[in-house]
């Protein structure tokens, strides 16, 4: 019975109700943002999900995606630095009016 009240709060996907306004990029996920890095044009966003946030990906703009790739990798901690590069991953590259927005 646990199990499945955990499983239930876990994979819970509550509706967002969302404005969506032009040039506007909203977060892809719940949770806390804990480092932001400027990379050229554009930025990394990390955000860490704890148990307790909602574990459900969207989409941060409006746009076409141009490319979804899925890396291979290792299963670190997320808070870890090197967690980004080198954790397993689903790439979802969106092209929208601003740009290219990689989500993982």
């Amino acid at each position: 019975m646990i199990l499945a009240v955990f499983s239930l709060f876990f994979f819970r996907d509550p509706e967002r109700n969302i404005t969506c306004e032009k040039n506007t990029v909203f977060s892809p996920a719940d949770g806390e943002v804990f480092d932001v890095v400027r990379e050229g044009e554009g930025a990394t966003v990390k955000i860490f999900m704890s148990v307790f946030n909602v574990h459900v990906q969207r989409a941060p703009v409006s746009g076409m995606i141009e490319k979804i790739e899925y890396r291979q990798g290792k299963f670190m901690h997320a808070m870890d630095p090197r967690a980004d590069r080198e954790n397993e991953q689903q790439v979802i590259s969106i092209r929208g009016e601003k740009g290219c927005f990689k989500v993982k």
